[in-house]
């Protein structure tokens, strides 16, 4: 059996991946426009990688990045139907903590348990319960992007308030003032 093999894949490969993958796997709601993500790549913001076992597409990770590639926000974390359950995001977490390391803090964010409806919840718990294996700490902040309330994870070098302003700052870097103020609110409080 071959080794994986981690690579990074261009506008191009992303266009495949975004029709065959990313339009199956996540809600629409979810699913940026990719003009959007190819353009981001164009400019050096949007790193995406591919983990392939021989020639075969085993995870994928699509990450934005900020101005000073100081941090990642883990946009899209996805493996390919026949593979699910066999370690596979585990293994991508692994080559994206192994390649950024000490440089780069990687942030995620996972919906919020509480925020859903009790068939969601189970699946939102494992995911934090997968993240945590892999890793990743609780901020101790959510945010709520668009209406959807996430809880807020990190893995390597920073620490709490300054990891939630890097994830601030992110998307204050790619949203006009107006719309950052009218549809996100980092970090979210529900008493507002």
């Amino acid at each position: 059996m071959d080794e994986p093999e981690l690579r990074p894949l261009g506008p191009e490969e992303v266009g495949l991946l975004y029709r065959r993958e990313l339009k199956g796997t996540f809600p629409p709601t979810e699913l940026k426009p990719l003009h959007t993500i190819q353009r981001h790549m164009r400019a050096g913001r949007y790193p995406a990688w591919g983990l392939y076992q021989g020639e075969a597409l085993a995870a994928y990770a699509l990450l934005w990045q900020t101005w000073d590639g100081r941090a990642v926000l883990l946009d899209y974390l996805g493996v390919p139907r026949a593979r699910r359950g066999q370690g596979w995001g585990s293994r991508m977490l692994a080559q994206l903590r192994r390649i950024y390391g000490e440089r780069a803090a990687i942030l995620a964010e996972v919906e919020a348990p509480e925020a859903a409806d009790p068939e969601e919840r189970v699946l939102q718990e494992r995911r934090l319960t997968f993240y945590g294996r892999a890793g990743f700490r609780e901020l101790g902040q959510d945010s709520l992007v668009f209406g959807v309330h996430y809880r807020l994870l990190a893995a390597g070098p920073g620490e709490g308030q300054e990891l939630l302003q890097t994830y601030r700052a992110l998307y204050q870097e790619h949203f006009p003032p107006v719309v950052y103020r009218k549809f996100l609110q980092i970090p979210w409080d529900p008493t507002k």
